[in-house]
């Protein structure tokens, strides 16, 4: 039997195919890898800044990431007042002014005055306050007045010219105090300058005078005036840029001092004369681009006590508030009958408590608070002025 003869078997490997489809590969390939780095560039660059940042932050954790937390949409309706609390968190407002009461040593010379001043600006006050006519009537500076001088109430030996210069070659501010009414001396020079007999020209004496009983200056008084406007003039001249005016009040009258003096001090609107004195003061101190403040006591305030106290007829005069804690008795009937009970309250809320009181009569003026740091402990004054801040008094006076 014949073998029949077979073809040669050929055998077709994978690498046949591959040889075929190896050129288009290659291109595509080629394209997939140029894809592939210019996606890889492009994260490159979006990814960078953060990781960047993460990695610094990890060598510097106190790095402020505020910036990249999430923060909720913000409603549209406080977007103002959203903007605004930015700018001025709540409880860091700086104040604008922190005053320093000087004591009177001080004034004696200029190196009490300089030294007095860099103990002062250790504190971080930015103005010092002067006391240049003091209760009772002395004026502590040297002036050429010629009613001070008759009056013998001259006891400074600088000028108001030397205190502000001296002051202000210090760097702070120069701010003046004037007791305006409760003043024994001067009448004594001019009579008329103090009260009088309704029916006679006698001047009045708050006392008996084998009792030491004194005159006063009156605020009804031309003469009187002509003498407060004259030291303004002089205290403002001299480059002081406030004046507190303190002491606008009438003495302890009795019945019979009433009778004696008359009509004047017995009409129910007798506070317009005193409330025109300090105006009067204003315009003066005006003139020489200075500001004038008045000092009241807040309990004199709140209860009803102070007859100057008329915010509608002071017009631009801001209020110098002065709250002596420990004369604060623990339960005030306020001006308007009720009560206020501050014996439970800490030292900075019953400040605060009676502030807020203050401000309820008197809402167009700006209120300063003034406390005597010598009553308080370290820990009370320090809350204290935290809660001046707080509450938005950028100014306050230490004494």
């Amino acid at each position: 039997m014949a073998r029949i003869k077979r073809g040669r078997k050929i055998k077709h490997t994978k690498r046949l195919y591959r040889k075929k489809n190896s050129v288009f590969k290659k291109i595509i390939s080629v394209i997939l890898v140029l894809i592939i780095a210019a996606a890889g560039i492009f994260i490159g660059k979006s990814a960078a800044p953060p990781i960047i940042k993460f990695f610094e932050n990890l060598n510097n954790p106190s790095a402020d990431e505020s910036s990249e937390v999430w923060q909720p949409p913000v409603d549209s309706s406080e977007t103002d007042s959203s903007s605004q609390e930015e700018s001025e968190p709540d409880g860091i407002i700086e104040p604008v002014a922190i005053y320093y009461v000087l004591p009177a040593e001080a004034l004696v010379s200029e190196q009490a005055l300089n030294d007095a001043i860099i103990a002062a600006k250790t504190k971080g006050i930015t103005s010092v306050v002067v006391d240049l006519k003091i209760q009772g009537g002395e004026l502590n500076f040297n002036t050429q007045n010629t009613v001070a001088v008759a009056a013998n109430a001259v006891k400074g030996t600088l000028t108001t010219a030397d205190i502000a210069r001296i002051i202000n070659a210090n760097g702070v501010l120069p701010v003046a105090q004037m007791s305006v009414l409760y003043d024994n001396l001067a009448p004594r020079a001019n009579y008329l300058i103090g009260y009088k007999f309704e029916t006679a020209e006698t001047m009045w004496l708050d006392n008996n005078p084998t009792l030491g009983g004194k005159p006063w200056i009156s605020p009804f008084s031309d003469q009187a005036k002509d003498y407060l406007k004259q030291l303004t003039d002089e205290i403002t001249s001299a480059g002081f840029s406030k004046i507190i005016a303190s002491d606008l009040i009438f003495p302890s009258f009795r019945d019979s001092d009433l009778n004696y003096i008359g009509t004047i001090v017995k009409d129910t609107n007798r506070h317009t004369a005193l409330t025109a004195t300090l105006n009067m003061i204003k315009t003066q101190a005006e003139s020489k681009n200075s500001q004038t403040m008045l000092k009241v006591l807040a309990t004199d305030v709140i209860t009803g006590n102070s007859e100057v106290f008329v915010p509608s007829e002071l017009a631009g005069i801001d209020f110098v508030v002065e709250i002596d804690i420990t004369q604060l008795a623990a339960n005030l009937t306020l001006k308007d009958g009720t009560v206020l009970e501050t014996q439970s309250l800490g030292v900075s809320d019953k400040i605060k408590t009676v502030l807020a009181e203050v401000k309820k009569l008197s809402p167009d003026n700006s209120i300063i608070p003034l406390i005597n740091a010598t009553s308080l402990s370290e820990q009370d004054y320090n809350e204290v002025i935290k809660m001046f801040s707080d509450s938005g008094y950028k100014d306050y006076i230490i004494k």
